[in-house]
């Protein structure tokens, strides 16, 4: 299946272990060494976190939910952030 039937379509290739799907549906492998990244929004603060959910427009979020010391960030709290995934 073409990358624009794809997109037409909505439907999405199933992700094999350690592969995720990217925000434009292209197939991200994990497996290799490419680093991934994703945005968050803040969405709450809690006792003693700031929690941020991934901004996931079009695709399902990879990663979801980050929850951050909020004592390790500055204020005011970010609205967006950028996290990174990088294999090892």
């Amino acid at each position: 299946m073409n990358k624009d039937a794809r997109l037409s379509t909505g439907v999405l290739p199933v992700p094999a272990a350690g592969v995720g799907v990217h925000w434009l549906g292209e197939v991200v492998d994990m497996t290799k060494e490419k680093p991934f990244s994703a945005t968050f929004k803040l969405k709450k603060e809690t006792k003693n976190t700031v929690r941020y959910a991934e901004d996931a427009e079009g695709r399902r979020p990879v990663v979801g939910t980050v929850y951050i010391d909020k004592y390790e960030l500055g204020q005011p709290y970010p609205e967006r952030i950028r996290v990174s995934i990088e294999p090892m």
